[in-house]
């Protein structure tokens, strides 16, 4: 725990400020570094699962916030948002491809990862090098003595040959294969202005969406939230748009309002998104 959490009670998390400038966010680049602490913990193929609030007790940001800050990285392709509707779970995947891309290195991942196994190849080479063995030589005949060595002098042979610079120079290559790629990403990255981002809760990004309108519909006994999902997901498959959809719950629930609708008078869901659609029905005039 740092001196200053101690203080605040609060926590410090890895925070990359390099990615500032390209994503033209700092809230973008604070959830994204957040995210890509998690990757490797990941238990699922769809990447992380992070609730809303797991994430603003983690990075300080609140919904909004967080929702502009996922906007900007799905527009870079750095991550892929996969929302499970029925468990209620929104799952993070990261691109790591798009990140060399976005900050503009000649190098993928797998070309820095193949310099870096040539690199530790010559290191092993050297010393395999180092435990070989000087054949002895058992004809004196056949050895000329050098450097003012005679025959009755012991000749001694240095049978470990010098490795360390080979060592040296294998390090200094992948430390410059780093270099390169860290010069070339602050030669070419240009200044990006920031994604401007709907206010209005219908320009809602799809993975979202469905979110909010559970959040406004009118609450009453047997409506539940696995059930709303449910039978989002059978309207849009029957080609309802969401936008649509939430238009409809928007409508209904200031018509309730309006009406001061008592909560056991609510619709049920199952008559409400049911296949007879009243979503549908104009409630402005109702």
């Amino acid at each position: 725990m740092s001196e200053l959490s101690k203080i605040t009670g609060g926590r410090v998390i890895a925070f990359d400020t390099a990615l500032v400038g390209p994503l033209g966010s700092i809230n973008a680049a604070l959830l994204f570094s957040q995210l890509f602490y998690w990757k490797d913990k990941a238990q699922s193929p769809r990447g992380v699962h992070k609730s809303r609030d797991e994430i603003q007790a983690e990075t300080g940001l609140k919904r909004t916030q967080q929702e502009n800050a996922r906007k900007v990285l799905e527009s870079h392709g750095l991550i892929t948002v996969t929302r499970d509707y029925l468990k209620h779970r929104v799952y993070f995947k990261i691109n790591e491809d798009k990140l060399y891309a976005l900050l503009g290195r000649e190098q993928t991942r797998q070309e820095v990862e193949t310099g870096v196994d040539r690199a530790v190849a010559t290191v092993e080479t050297a010393i395999e090098s180092a435990n070989t063995v000087v054949p002895v030589i058992e004809d004196e005949a056949e050895f000329e003595p050098a450097c003012g060595y005679s025959r009755d002098e012991p000749f001694e042979f240095d049978a470990t040959p010098d490795v360390e610079p080979v060592i040296a120079q294998a390090v200094a290559d992948v430390q410059k294969t780093e270099d390169d790629a860290g010069e070339t990403a602050v030669a070419e990255i240009e200044p990006i202005q920031q994604i401007e981002t709907p206010s209005s809760s219908a320009q809602k990004n799809e993975h979202w969406i469905a979110n909010d309108a559970w959040d406004i519909f009118p609450k009453r006994t047997g409506n539940t939230a696995i059930a709303f999902y449910r039978l989002w997901c059978e309207r849009v498959a029957a080609g309802i748009s969401e936008n649509a959809l939430f238009q409809g719950i928007k409508a209904y629930a200031a018509y309730c309002r309006a009406k001061q609708i008592p909560p056991r008078s609510v619709m049920l869901l199952t008559e409400f998104l049911g296949p007879r659609c009243h979503f549908l029905k104009d409630w402005g005039t109702a």
